[in-house]
């Protein structure tokens, strides 16, 4: 076990040296398995040890590699979230340990706490997992854990500020640990096949631990995190799942005779809390986040904005939709305020309308599952009218020589109904007016498109010459091309283009 163990961890370790990429990463984890096949618990623990004591960051690399080994099977949501919570500060250091202050300083960071815990709940929203029973009763059982350890570990320390007249208030990456893991159970104690085997016969033990802890968890998120308005939703939704589910310790019985007095413990289930200046995410912010990835060379990756806007608006899809589309239209008028040139002004509408459809679609699938359309309604009421004005109205400017973004909104419209978001009805409604054109009449698939580029040289660069137009269709267009070049023998001439378009 020792020299399979050193094999996967020099492997890891060169991988991420390396910046090994996914593909080679499948094939050579795929190999080293059929020789050294370790179990998907230690996989995990070893993927995700903290390479320095006390680490405030984490390789983004780590997340793409943990992403791959579950696609490829050989960890399960339960094998990644028991190795998170080994290497997490909640986790109690075994009593008796000698060395158990000097192991408490090796921990991930709360970022990729954070990361992961939002990663694996989606998986649970979509009912991609548990794949079987097992992951699911090892997912509840290190939950259960991690809950309990949780509101353990504050009431120590809650104890020793006590003790020693010194108060101290949680910081804010322990506030999002704690909130990202009350998301985690709610996409968990929601998902179907969870709640078959929780109400299994074989699993009442393990029932009465989750709602113990759930009975702990719920008034600890709502009380201790600085008044923050998002913990106090997780906490409502949570205790709304937890009566809906009835995941709460049974009054206790007498002969028969249920006790009154334990009524109360469910009614102290939540109590009301004093919020004190909440923290929210603003339009600023998420507009200064999204200049920040498309200055210079721009670094759009799908999961580098989805993690973000995950961590900050949590279950807040509506307002993180509303916001991702309004920011979007703040880049573009204020960088037309500044008169930036015709390339910085393409790439920007080329994110609004190639990049922001498609971002909807996969934060559409939240907790809260809402209709793009009420956000893109909501968004365009909080645009600026003077930057993007009706068409009819931005033509006098256009042929008066002005650099009107007049044909934007219908452009952003028409791709968003490509992808379903709306209907080709709406758009008229939202422009106010006729359109002058409508969506593609079909909506380019990757697969479909790479097999028809796949050792077409003259398919790639047709293909190529549409990847200007803002229609919606360039994301699949940049991803097919990309994958098809790769067949090809010699560096395709575009290469470079196909690097800076395959970014937007």
């Amino acid at each position: 076990m020792d020299s399979m163990v050193n094999q996967w961890t020099a492997f890891f370790n060169r991988c991420l040296d390396r910046r090994v990429q996914s593909d080679l990463f499948d094939a050579a984890t795929a190999t080293l398995h059929q020789k050294s096949p370790l179990p998907g618990n230690k996989l995990a623990a070893l993927l995700l040890k903290p390479q320095s004591p006390n680490a405030n960051s984490y390789d983004p690399r780590v997340l793409v590699y943990l992403e791959h080994l579950l696609a490829l099977k050989k960890v399960d949501a339960s094998d990644a979230l028991s190795a998170t919570f080994y290497y997490s500060k909640d986790r109690l250091p075994k009593t008796g340990d000698d060395s158990s202050e000097e192991k408490s300083k090796w921990c991930i960071s709360p970022e990729l706490e954070v990361v992961v815990c939002h990663r694996l709940q989606r998986a649970f929203v979509a009912e991609e997992r548990p794949l079987n029973n097992t992951e699911g009763l090892q997912t509840l059982i290190v939950l259960t854990r991690w809950m309990q350890a949780m509101v353990t570990s504050h009431t120590s320390d809650t104890m020793m500020q006590a003790m020693t007249g010194i108060q101290h208030q949680p910081q804010q990456h322990t506030i999002d640990v704690r909130e990202a893991l009350g998301v985690l159970v709610v996409g968990v104690i929601e998902n179907p096949k969870i709640l078959m085997i929780l109400n299994h016969p074989t699993a009442k033990d393990l029932r009465k631990r989750m709602a113990r802890s759930l009975s702990s968890f719920v008034p600890f998120l709502s009380h201790n995190s600085l008044g923050s308005q998002t913990s106090l939703e997780i906490a409502n939704r949570l205790e709304m799942s937890q009566k809906q589910h009835e995941l709460y310790e049974k009054p206790a019985t007498i002969d028969g005779v249920q006790d009154e007095n334990a009524n109360f413990e469910v009614a102290a289930l939540q109590l009301d809390s004093v919020m004190d200046l909440p923290m929210v995410s603003t339009r600023a912010g998420l507009y200064v986040f999204l200049n920040s990835l498309l200055v210079a060379r721009p670094l759009t990756d799908d999961i580098t904005i989805i993690n973000y806007l995950s961590s900050k608006y949590k279950i807040d899809s509506q307002n993180m939709e509303t916001d991702l589309v309004t920011a979007s239209f703040d880049l573009l008028a204020n960088a037309l305020y500044r008169n930036e040139p015709t390339s910085t002004m393409f790439c920007l509408k080329s994110f609004l309308i190639n990049k922001v459809p498609v971002l909807l679609t996969q934060l559409s699938g939240s907790i809260f599952p809402l209709t793009p359309e009420m956000s893109i309604r909501q968004a365009l009421s909080h645009i600026d009218p003077g930057a993007f004005p009706a068409f009819s109205q931005g033509f006098d400017d256009i042929m008066g020589g002005n650099s009107s973004l007049s044909d934007v909104r219908q452009d952003f419209l028409n791709a968003c109904a490509l992808h379903g978001h709306i209907t080709t009805s709406t758009v008229e409604q939202l422009l106010g007016e006729q359109p002058i054109q409508g969506p593609p009449a079909s909506r380019y698939e990757k697969k479909t498109l790479f097999e028809q580029c796949k050792g077409n040289f003259d398919k790639v660069n047709a293909y190529i010459d549409e990847m200007d137009n803002l229609d919606g269709n360039a994301g699949a267009i940049v991803g097919a091309v990309t994958e098809a070049s790769t067949h090809f023998p010699a560096p395709l001439v575009n290469a470079d283009l196909l690097v800076h378009r395959a970014r937007l």
